[in-house]
């Protein structure tokens, strides 16, 4: 009998899921929903940028391991705060804000040669740079005076859900009796 409940609940899953995808093309073939989700798509494409929130996480995922998470900097360049981008590493300046062209950083990374290797910055990661390069390089606030070695949790990282302390929700039905089994 347990057999029987089991392909049950995985052929209940299968309908859940089978639902789902069919909703989910429905809608997708829908010229209404296509045109909605293409407003909210140029919209974010205008939303300002900023540092803690749109470029630190891509030098987090792609540049950190030699640039902010060791104690020796690769370069002497530390891309954890905007202030150590203007100041530079054994090269010079990596940023220019207020322009893409004369920032050292966004030459390198939109010619490809950082990071290192064969995993590169998509062009849409790069096209943020740039526009944050172009917008000035602004910041949500001001930054830290000092910063320890490592990585540190950035208010913006703290939001992740992972983060968030864990809360008793109700169950949904509540009250209602179990069926038996």
């Amino acid at each position: 009998m347990g057999n029987y409940r089991a392909i049950g609940a995985h052929r209940r899953l299968l309908l859940t899921l089978t639902a789902c995808l069919l909703s989910y093309q429905v809608q997708a073939a829908d010229p209404a929903v296509r045109a909605a989700d293409s407003e909210a798509t140029s919209d974010s494409d205008h939303r300002s940028l900023y540092f803690e929130s749109d470029i630190r996480p891509i030098f987090r995922e792609y540049c950190f391991d030699c640039h902010g998470a060791t104690e020796e900097l690769s370069g002497g360049m530390d891309l954890r705060l905007k202030r150590f981008l203007i100041a530079g590493g054994d090269s010079g300046a990596a940023i220019e804000p207020g322009s893409a062209e004369e920032s050292y950083l966004f030459s390198l990374v939109s010619d490809g040669d950082m990071p290192p290797g064969e995993l590169k910055l998509p062009d849409d990661k790069i096209e943020l740079i740039e526009r944050w390069l172009i917008a000035g390089a602004p910041t949500l606030r001001e930054e830290p005076e000092s910063i320890g070695p490592g990585i540190p949790l950035s208010i913006e990282d703290r939001s992740y859900w992972a983060y968030q302390p864990i809360v008793a929700q109700p169950s949904p039905g509540g009250d209602q009796p179990r069926l038996a089994a």
